[in-house]
């Protein structure tokens, strides 16, 4: 009755337990700050990716447009130019100077500033402004003393005589062969400037456009990349809880049994209940053979501890294999003589060259064979076999049952019997840190009343 209600109280504590965990998985899953920071970091580099277009697409712009007004500025002065060379050639008209009325109407006509500078360096205006050529700067003069001498010149250096920022275009008047004027055409930057600020301005509201709409793609490839990563890392978390309970719910109960031991033997010798010499050296030997179990498993937890930790480093030498088997069959032989087992060794041109930690390799191949001879019939035997890159250790007992095969190398778990009372679960799980850090594959086979196979495999 008592057993039947244990079983209840565990089951009930482990549904509980499943509750909390998936509790927990559920709040996971649904946190989704991993995908908001996909998202945003997503939408961030569209943004600057965006911005660094914009930048890209206003200088681009603001050049080719000052290149095309002046290009159109520099043919449009060109050809007026030679228009008014053409009308100078006319008989009867003698200079630039009779050019008042033509000048009017060009400007009114080209909405640019068109100016007339004749060869004694006057300059005539459609408008009533009298400009003189000494007050124009050194860099306008220099593009007039330019054109006279044939060139049609372009330049910005007509701005502080204009007050406006513009382009000024000047070509040389012919009469004939000679040059005796200059047309100067001016075109103000500010409505090309205009032009390309509305240009950016559609070309902003097309990239907001853009990242608003790509806002919806963001938020599904967030969900659909971060889901999968949140519910293995929910499921690694829930692994690893479960991993903690299980571990420290197997050291609680492996040391349940010798504290409790412990402690009732104490207090019977303390209270005076047990008297007679023979009862209390058996008491004794029964603390002295608890306290021997405990410094096993603790030394046992400690060497599992430190080969799992990657932090932990082992020695990496030139070892011979068949030495250390050597080694390890002669501590075997020990326990193997109390049962009259023999130990049989065969080696078959083994590769004998490894590099690794002698001593921890010992240690795994003792604990194999002890296993060996623990679990064999009295007056049996124990083959090792090394033959190439493998060795092969086994006996002829009990063997294991198929369900326990695939677990017998995880931490705690003990087969029943007599034959087991004194082990405390560790020592596979300590053989198979060895050979993970060796890079040595282990595996077992095993049928129940023919006996278990340990198989290593090295990469020699």
């Amino acid at each position: 009755m008592l057993n039947f209600k244990e079983k209840i109280d565990e089951k009930k504590e482990e549904i509980k337990t499943r509750k909390s965990l998936f509790s927990r998985l559920r709040r996971v899953i649904m946190s989704d700050s991993m995908a908001q920071k996909l998202m945003f970091y997503f939408f961030l580099v569209i943004l600057i990716f965006a911005l660094i277009i914009s930048a890209a697409f206003t200088s681009i712009f603001n050049k080719e447009l000052i290149d095309s007004s002046r290009e159109e500025l520099e043919a449009r002065t060109v050809a007026f130019s030679k228009s008014l060379s053409n009308y100078l050639s006319t008989p009867g008209v003698s200079s630039v100077t009779n050019f008042s009325a033509y000048l009017k109407v060009l400007t009114d006509t080209s909405t640019n500033d068109v100016w007339i500078i004749d060869d004694t360096l006057e300059i005539f205006t459609a408008g009533n402004n009298t400009i003189s050529y000494n007050d124009l700067p050194k860099s306008a003069q220099t593009i007039v003393t330019d054109a006279f001498s044939g060139k049609t010149v372009t330049s910005e250096g007509f701005t502080s005589v204009l007050k406006t920022s513009s382009v000024t275009v000047a070509t040389p008047i012919y009469r004939g062969k000679y040059v005796i004027g200059v047309m100067v055409m001016h075109s103000p930057v500010s409505g090309m400037n205009k032009m390309a600020t509305n240009s950016l301005k559609i070309f902003l509201i097309c990239i907001i456009g853009a990242l608003l709409i790509s806002l919806i793609p963001a938020v599904l490839l967030s969900k659909r990349f971060t889901n999968p990563i949140i519910l293995k890392e929910a499921e690694e978390k829930l692994k690893l809880e479960q991993m903690r309970r299980d571990y420290v719910a197997n050291i609680s109960h492996e040391l349940k049994t010798p504290v409790t031991v412990l402690r009732g033997s104490l207090e019977a010798l303390v209270d005076g209940v047990i008297t007679e010499e023979e009862d209390v050296k058996e008491y004794h030997q029964q603390m002295l053979h608890e306290t021997v179990y405990l410094q096993r498993l603790v030394l046992d937890l400690l060497d599992l501890s430190r080969l799992q930790n990657t932090g932990f480093e082992i020695q990496h030498e030139p070892v011979s294999l068949t030495q250390v088997l050597d080694d390890a069959i002669k501590s075997g032989e020990k326990l193997a003589q109390e049962k009259n087992i023999v130990i049989n060794k065969s080696y078959n041109e083994p590769k004998d060259a490894f590099v690794g930690d002698y001593g921890r390799l010992r240690q795994m191949f003792i604990i194999i064979l002890d296993n060996a001879v623990k679990f064999s019939n009295e007056n049996s035997s124990v083959d090792v076999i090394f033959s190439s890159n493998r060795i092969h250790i086994r006996d002829y007992g009990c063997g294991i049952e198929p369900e326990r095969l695939p677990y017998i190398f995880e931490r705690f778990h003990k087969s029943g019997g007599e034959n087991n009372k004194t082990g405390s679960g560790l020592g596979l799980a300590i053989a198979r840190e060895i050979a993970h850090r060796h890079n040595i594959k282990v595996s077992a086979r095993s049928a129940v009343g023919e006996g278990t196979e340990f198989r290593f495999e090295f990469n020699v």
